[in-house]
């Protein structure tokens, strides 16, 4: 398990929000939803290069400790952290325990 003090960084966890405009077309945004502390490690990344665009893409793990808004994350959310929002690929709640939370994600733009 993660000490506390190695959660020090910040993130913002950004829930779906659909509303639909004055055309009657159906818009995703996101809303803030909760903000909590987190140990964070880049666990890899990629480079694209596409119509002369060179990107570089991180993928992150994020470790937060569990509670009833963390467990009720989904892969629909978004995560904000320095600046950069990840979409989330896998939650694994450790060992079933609803003591830490894992959360993979790659960058998005």
């Amino acid at each position: 398990m993660i000490k506390a003090g190695e959660m020090r960084n910040s993130i913002i966890f950004m829930s779906p929000v659909d509303t639909t405009n004055a055309i009657g077309e159906t818009k995703r945004g996101y809303a803030t939803y909760a903000t909590r502390k987190a140990f964070v490690q880049i666990i890899g990344g990629a480079r694209a290069v596409a119509a002369d665009l060179d990107e570089a893409k991180q993928q992150i793990l994020f470790i937060v400790r569990y509670d009833s808004k963390v467990g009720a994350v989904t892969s629909d959310y978004r995560i904000v952290f320095s600046g950069k929002t990840y979409a989330i690929e896998n939650i694994d709640n450790v060992d079933f325990k609803n003591a830490e939370v894992k959360i993979y994600v790659r960058e998005i733009n």
